[in-house]
């Protein structure tokens, strides 16, 4: 402040200000840093009044590192476990990056484990196809950031399942049999015969 000036009277301005933006509204600082941008500044403001009097202050500005991560989607086959490269779009300042789950957002249908590498194995439940999702962890540089995964599980045709028969009857007696009612198909095809045999004596 200045005893001889109001603050609406003086001028401000700023130097050293490379990789943030500030702009400087009735004596009030606004700091923004650029996008994806961490580190330190060190911000000079001068004010001055209209007799051209001047007074600098410093100012060191720093700006943590995060993990700027990015959420997934992938398309998984039915009863197939899958490898999904959950870093492949993410942004980090180091190398030190640590893959966890979030067991309370874990996949409703179907399992997640994560790989050494990084990446993680979905393997959705028997017979199911549709949507699932779940939530993965990245700590980098003592920072964590969490992000959701969304897979598409797409459908296969699986084979109908037969189960034996039994049919008795009296010699020179034919005896009509009804072999598709103790099959099933799980995903819920008609049946139908293709081909029948006798079996050799």
């Amino acid at each position: 402040s200045d005893v001889d000036n109001v603050d609406s009277d003086l001028t401000f301005s700023v130097s050293g200000n490379s990789n943030v933006n500030v702009s400087i509204e009735n004596g009030i600082a606004t700091i923004t840093p650029t996008a994806d941008w961490n580190g330190k500044e060190t911000i000079t403001f001068t004010a001055k009044d209209p007799s051209g009097e001047s007074v600098s202050q410093t100012v060191n500005f720093t700006v943590a590192p995060v993990a700027d991560i990015v959420a997934d989607k992938a398309t998984v086959v039915e009863d197939t476990p899958t490898i999904i490269k959950v870093l492949g779009n993410d942004t980090f300042e180091g190398t030190d990056k640590v893959v966890s789950l979030d067991t309370n957002n874990g996949p409703a249908n179907g399992t997640v484990s994560v790989n050494p590498d990084g990446s993680v194995t979905y393997t959705p439940n028997d017979n199911y196809y549709g949507l699932d999702s779940f939530t993965y962890i990245v700590t980098s540089g003592g920072v964590s950031e969490s992000t959701t995964v969304n897979v598409d599980v797409t459908s296969v045709n699986d084979a109908p399942v037969a189960k034996d028969d039994i049919a008795t009857t009296q010699e020179d007696t034919a005896v009509t049999i009804d072999v598709l009612t103790n099959d099933n198909d799980v995903d819920g095809d008609k049946l139908s015969i293709e081909s029948a045999s006798v079996p050799k004596e």
